[in-house]
């Protein structure tokens, strides 16, 4: 069971990567803040979605297209209860946004 820091990643400009995957066993769910940073000079562009596989169907998204300021933008999901299996997906338009997830895992009793 982790808590705290559960996962980060920086983009890769215009592909989805998994910043966190809850584990598929072991663990009954997980609640999580998504933390998405811009550090490009310009305006960046985001997706964020949260789905069952690396591809996102349109319904797994949570954001879309959302703009952020260019050095510092910030956009933030906060008290996602997320399913085991379930993964955390960013696309962004830069290669220079950065993602952080931060909660908790609930272990599975047996």
């Amino acid at each position: 069971m982790a808590n705290g820091l559960l996962g980060k990643a920086v983009s890769v400009a215009n592909q989805f990567v998994q910043a966190y995957q809850v584990p598929a066993t072991g663990v009954e769910f997980a609640t999580v803040s998504i933390h998405v940073l811009n550090k490009d000079t310009a305006i960046g562009r985001v997706d964020i979605a949260v789905g069952p596989t690396d591809t996102p169907d349109d319904v797994d998204f949570i954001s879309f297209k959302d703009e952020l300021v260019a050095e510092g933008g910030v956009v933030e999901h906060n008290c996602f209860l997320l399913s085991p299996g379930e993964r955390v997906l960013v696309r962004s338009d830069n290669a220079q946004t950065i993602i952080r997830v931060h909660g908790l895992e609930k272990l599975a009793i047996a």
